[in-house]
């Protein structure tokens, strides 16, 4: 009971961390050429998002099981996806899937409690 109430917890301030406006407004910068971020939420299946698709309005769900920080935040690996669209689960599957992406310098100070929870 005691281990359920706290991974209770720890996904509750995961979601709070990653569900900030704050966290979404840069989120939607880095997407802003392809899509527009309607929610980004954590849950015990892992990291799910819901995004508009410029041009044609499509609205795509997607969840990633696995998110790795680097011990300085200065990067992110993205693994264990699952998406609405085939076509989408594809493209991360060949893009994104076990590739090690570059955290801009601003944002790694604010990613840090989130990495030490993960």
């Amino acid at each position: 009971m005691f281990k359920n109430l706290v991974e209770e917890g720890r996904a509750s301030a995961l979601n709070g961390l990653v569900s900030h406006p704050a966290v979404l407004k840069m989120a939607n910068a880095r997407l802003a050429r392809y899509a527009e971020l309607l929610s980004l939420n954590y849950g015990r299946e892992g990291f799910h998002a819901r995004a508009r698709l410029l041009g044609s309005g499509e609205e795509v769900r997607v969840c990633v099981r696995s998110v790795v920080f680097s011990d300085d935040c200065s990067s992110v690996k993205l693994e264990g996806f699952s998406a609405s669209a085939p076509w989408c689960q594809h493209l991360l599957e060949d893009f994104v899937e076990g590739r090690s992406f570059a955290i801009p310098e601003p944002a790694r100070l604010p990613l840090r409690p989130l990495a030490k929870m993960l």
